[in-house]
């Protein structure tokens, strides 16, 4: 069961980590972890990508929807919110990683 591992995962989020949850109705259909980091004292990788000291930077680090929400248009709104996160927090870029086995689209 995931349900205990999430709870303290989403308890312990530093400030620069957000989190959003998509609904309907009651019952949860995904959720986007977003981050933010940076700037730093030297060039910092994420990734293969080398951004400068000056850059903060947004990751995705975990976009899930429902299976019986795929299609629903529940991922882009999730994304828009991570987008208006980044945004609003001055970030200069955004990566999202994408598995390549993730077929379902």
């Amino acid at each position: 069961m995931q349900i205990p591992r999430w709870t303290d995962h989403v308890g312990s989020l530093p400030d620069s980590h957000q989190i959003t949850v998509a609904r309907d109705g009651g019952r949860i259909v995904g959720f986007i972890e977003a981050k933010r980091s940076g700037p730093g004292g030297e060039n910092h990788t994420v990734g293969n990508v080398v951004f400068s000291e000056a850059a903060v930077v947004g990751e995705v680090e975990h976009l899930f929807v429902h299976p019986e929400a795929i299609g629903a248009g529940v991922g882009r709104l999730l994304l828009g919110a991570g987008e208006q996160w980044f945004a609003a927090g001055g970030t200069d870029a955004a990566i999202l990683w994408v598995f390549s086995a993730n077929t379902l689209y």
